[in-house]
């Protein structure tokens, strides 16, 4: 399993109710559809996915600064390790706090 956190203007992220996340593991890549509130600090249901992958959304930080973090985890089912992950964003805009240790990565039972 993997953890993704990424932060947004909180005026972005109250205008989402859905947003599609591409799973890649070795040459197989899926895309799946996430309908959540993304301001909700609780999870939205069980992951969506299928036999090889699955995603959740854990929940929202609202930072105080206009800001909110969201946070993702992805789970790969199958032999392959997780090759990459893409997250579509409302247009224009980029998310931050990538780069700063928002990654984690542990092992998913199949």
């Amino acid at each position: 399993m993997d953890t993704f956190r990424y932060t947004l203007p909180a005026d972005v992220v109250a205008s989402m109710t859905d947003m599609q996340v591409e799973i890649k593991a070795a040459t197989d890549s899926r895309t799946y559809h996430l309908g959540c509130d993304f301001t909700s600090a609780e999870a939205c249901g069980l992951p969506v996915g299928d036999d090889a992958y699955a995603v959740s959304f854990d929940g929202a930080q609202d930072n105080g600064d206009g800001t909110y973090t969201l946070t993702f985890t992805t789970y790969v089912y199958e032999q392959h390790g997780l090759s990459h992950v893409s997250f579509s964003l409302p247009e224009g805009q980029i998310a931050r706090g990538l780069g700063e240790g928002t990654y984690t990565s542990g092992g998913c039972a199949p």
